[in-house]
């Protein structure tokens, strides 16, 4: 379930870049924080099914999604890391 909300968030997020243009509109940025979560939740389900090599790479994505689009002092990002 959690990679499916990944990929729904992914072609949402192309069609927010298309209608408010671009990656500086504030609307993108909400939809990357939502995706840093759903990374973050497709790590822990892979976690729980033993799956450490993609959980690990789910969270590293995660976080360099908050990062990018929300800063190393949002509260999401410092939550995620």
């Amino acid at each position: 379930h959690a990679r499916a909300a990944v990929i729904l968030l992914e072609e949402e997020i192309e069609e927010v870049r298309d209608q408010f243009g671009g990656e500086d509109a504030p609307e993108v940025a909400n939809k990357m924080a939502v995706l840093a979560i759903c990374y973050h939740n497709l790590g822990v389900e892979n976690e729980y099914l033993k799956r450490i090599a993609a959980s690990l790479d789910a969270y590293q994505r995660g976080v360099s999604i908050a990062r990018a689009y929300l800063g190393a002092d949002n509260d999401i990002t410092r939550t995620l890391i």
